[in-house]
């Protein structure tokens, strides 16, 4: 199996598992939904849950010279703005649910690319960008952008979710059980926190276009964060009834914005016995419940 590091973006992610360059991915809520739905395209399932957190995937930076806001002001300051968001990805369907629930109206949205919006925050071609971490804190650190608004002010969760071709799964078991066992032993690492650890460093050492103080940033927020600290995410692994209820309520919304055929999750989404196997096995201290915070 090879592997792949730094394919930023869902529509990257989606065409590559669908063209069948790529079996297995890490994808974001949105575009899970996306390429699991579609048995046309491809027969995928969600194999594991990578982590599950309120500030990973949901972040709004607004250009630079904005002040900090509260988070009813913030959303009111989104009103006739423009707001630049990659088009399908965990970022998307945020923006698009808080701006509902809100009753927001932004002058426009603009589909751009990863790569095209610090330039845009810049210029001030849009006044803000809907974004995962760390993309996030590299703008503030970089563009000197203002965090307006993320998951953890208005308690909107979001998760990272392990995709494989069912194929895969059939024809190889072994090789995604071993992959999953790596998930899982890095998903304990981190969850245990620590800024020092190696565990950041060997992220940065292959985001090379990160530096590490990006890294820790955007794991840890303004609270910085040091050995022992909680985790900022939780790592189920499994598909939790909490992962359930997420993914089910975000399909009803996509279904209500056309972005899905049915509100109702195909049978077979979820595969994930391998992923409950490796949790039988663990440690018993943990009871094969989630770690994190």
């Amino acid at each position: 199996m090879a592997f792949s590091v730094g394919m930023r973006g869902a529509r990257v992610l989606v065409s590559a598992l669908r063209r069948g360059d790529v079996d297995l991915a890490y994808l974001g809520l949105q575009p899970t939904l996306t390429v699991t739905q579609d048995l046309k395209q491809g027969d995928f399932r969600i194999i594991a849950v990578s982590a599950a957190s309120t500030r990973l995937c949901n972040v709004i930076v607004a250009r630079r010279g904005v002040p900090p806001l509260n988070s009813r002001a913030a959303l009111d300051w989104l009103a006739g703005k423009r707001i630049a968001v990659p088009a399908g990805s965990c970022a998307d369907l945020f923006l698009a649910d808080v701006l509902a629930r809100a009753h927001v109206h932004p002058a426009r949205i603009f589909d751009q690319s990863i790569d095209m919006l610090a330039s845009s925050l810049e210029s001030h071609a849009v006044d803000a960008v809907a974004v995962w971490e760390p993309t996030a804190t590299e703008l503030v650190q970089a563009d000197g952008a203002q965090r307006l608004i993320d998951g953890d002010a208005i308690g909107e969760s979001g998760a990272a979710f392990v995709v494989a071709r069912a194929s895969l799964l059939k024809d190889h078991p072994d090789v995604v059980a071993a992959w999953l066992e790596a998930e899982r032993a890095a998903e304990r690492l981190l969850a245990r926190g620590g800024a020092e650890t190696p565990v950041l460093e060997r992220i940065e050492s292959r985001e090379t276009d990160l530096p590490i103080s990006v890294i820790q940033a955007a794991w840890w927020g303004e609270s910085g964060g040091s050995r022992g600290s909680p985790s900022p995410a939780t790592f189920p692994f499994r598909v939790t009834p909490e992962i359930s209820s997420m993914l089910r309520g975000a399909a009803a919304r996509m279904a209500a914005r056309n972005l899905l055929k049915s509100p109702v999750l195909r049978a077979g989404t979820v595969d994930d016995g391998l992923a409950r196997a490796i949790l039988a096995r663990e440690d018993p201290s943990t009871g094969g419940a989630e770690v994190g915070r």
